[in-house]
């Protein structure tokens, strides 16, 4: 591990790429009003630097607006042990660590309608309450076998926060489901993989796939089809 820099580049001067104004200080308002405790694992790696660089700066920027957030940073080559012990095979990663009962991962560099996401991330790790109806609470308490949900994203749609935040409320409210939040255009050949073209796309232990941004009652309909034989059918 390795501690990370006081501050980026710039300091308080620096933004991540093509993000207004008003969604920065919209994720530096939802940092400043975390009260327990959230640990951001910062991974990146040489074979990604430009995207690595900028989720740094990111995780960094979070850390010096929240007291209550703190960072770690990890190294792909280096750091082997870490990034299996947080489950991370791709770079970069930020891991948000709280009182989420399930993983949460976010690939690549956020910025744009990506920070909403992010800003969502935080305040669901630091209160571990998801916000999720109750019909959907008990669903996943009766899980018996673990979701993997993987919500691919962009930065110029708002469309994606929606599935994103469904994604890593479920994850925050039951161990059973991982969420990671990929920033399509920083993974081509697993966009390419799965047949991304517009997010957001959602795909679901790698069984069920979906477009768009559904509710609750219908989003949690198409997850659980994974978990069905004929899953088909919930596409």
């Amino acid at each position: 591990m390795h501690e990370p820099e006081k501050k980026q580049p710039d300091g308080d001067r620096w933004a991540p790429k093509g993000s207004s104004s008003l969604m920065v200080a919209l994720l530096k308002r939802a940092a400043a009003e975390i009260r327990s405790g959230v640990e951001l694992h910062f991974f990146g790696s040489g074979a990604n630097p430009s995207a690595s660089l900028e989720g740094l700066y990111l995780c960094q920027m979070l850390r010096d607006a929240g007291p209550a957030i703190s960072l770690k940073v990890y190294d792909a080559e280096a750091d082997g042990d870490d990034c299996k012990k947080d489950a991370v095979l791709f770079f970069p990663t930020t891991v948000i660590l709280g009182r989420n009962r399930g993983p949460i991962r976010l690939l690549g560099s956020f910025s744009g309608w990506e920070l909403k996401i992010l800003a969502e991330a935080l305040a669901l790790t630091s209160t571990g309450e998801s916000g999720l109806a109750k019909k959907t609470h008990n669903m996943l308490a009766s899980l018996k076998s673990p979701l993997a949900l993987k919500v691919f994203v962009s930065p110029f749609s708002e469309l994606c926060v929606r599935p994103a935040a469904l994604a890593m409320r479920m994850a925050a409210a039951s161990s059973m489901v991982s969420a990671e939040v990929i920033n399509a255009s920083d993974f081509p050949v697993m966009s390419q993989r799965y047949r991304v073209e517009v997010p957001p796309r959602t795909v679901v232990n790698d069984i069920v796939e979906f477009d768009g941004a559904p509710g609750e009652t219908a989003f949690l309909e198409k997850v659980l089809g994974a978990l069905v034989p004929q899953g088909g059918i919930y596409r």
